[in-house]
This record gives C-alpha cells, sequence and structure tokens, in this order.
C-alpha cells in the first residue's frame, strides 16, 4: 500500500456516517499490504444479538464496575439464563475482541 492508500480508504469511510474510525494500523506481510481498521461501530458487526444483549444487560447492572455491583450470577437471574451461559458468552466475547486488537 502506498503512502497515498491511507488516506483515500479513511476518507472514503469518513463519508459513511455509520463509520468513526479510531484506529487505523496497516502492514507489509510478504509483498501484500494488509490493514485493519477499527470503528466505533465495530461491535455491532462483531457481536451476535445475544452477545450484544448480554454486554448491554451487564452494563446497565454495572457488572464491569470496579468494584462490581452485581456479580455474575446477578446478571444470570435478571437475564433468567445460568451463570455458566454467561461465563462462556462473556470468554467468547472477550476473545472476539482480543482477536480484534492483537490480529497484528
Amino acid at each position: 500500500m502506498s503512502k497515498d492508500t491511507e488516506p483515500l480508504i479513511t476518507n472514503s469511510l469518513k463519508n459513511d456516517s455509520k463509520v468513526e474510525i479510531i484506529n487505523f494500523i496497516s502492514s507489509n506481510l510478504k509483498g501484500e499490504t494488509l490493514f485493519k481498521i477499527v470503528s466505533r461501530n465495530v461491535m455491532d458487526m462483531l457481536l451476535t444479538e445475544k452477545e450484544q444483549l448480554l454486554m448491554k444487560k451487564a452494563r446497565e447492572l454495572e457488572y464491569f464496575n470496579v468494584p462490581r455491583k452485581r456479580n455474575l450470577e446477578e446478571v444470570a437471574k435478571e437475564l433468567g439464563v445460568s451463570k455458566t451461559n454467561i461465563s462462556l458468552v462473556l470468554r467468547n466475547i472477550l476473545k472476539k475482541v482480543s482477536n480484534l486488537i492483537y490480529a497484528f
């Protein structure tokens, strides 16, 4: 990718009202140029509806606060699912986010 390509890509995406670029990384791998763009709406594309619902509810219940306002069991009870299910979904979300961040 030439130095002129990055501005072309970012300018093109800036014209999309649904996209707000928060990170742009380009890398050259074996002669191929790879790039990764992180947008604020990336979670809509990355997470399933179930995962998005869980994240929203966990945030509302202040599960992610330090210290936590609610524990995993309380979040599970609020959603009417098992604690194990909530734990697995949260780990899957964390894995997806981690893969996104550390892809390069």
